[in-house]
């Protein structure tokens, strides 16, 4: 497992290194992200999610358990979660 990527997802979410934190984050597995997703207060997971494309965030939030990903969908703006929850597969919203 990756050393501390929620240091890294956090860092380049302040840095608005959108391509370079979409980049990091489709090198972690499902288990990383989760488990670095956990490790960031509510304020840092929707930094880390405004900082990406909304197909990026919903690529995330798909990787990560439902209870984690309701969490995610909850902390956003509303303009926020409304662009990811337009480009998750409808699937997932049941």
């Amino acid at each position: 497992m990756t050393e501390k990527p929620w240091k890294t997802m956090i860092d380049l979410a302040r840095q608005s290194s959108t391509a370079r934190l979409e980049e990091y984050v489709d090198t972690l597995s499902a288990t990383e992200t989760a488990w670095a997703i956990e490790h960031l207060d509510v304020d840092e997971r929707r930094e880390v999610l405004a900082a990406m494309t909304p197909e990026a965030a919903a690529e995330l939030i798909e990787e990560v358990p439902d209870a984690q990903s309701a969490g995610l969908i909850e902390s956003l703006e509303n303009a926020e979660a409304a662009a990811i929850l337009n480009v998750l597969p409808s699937a997932r919203l049941t």
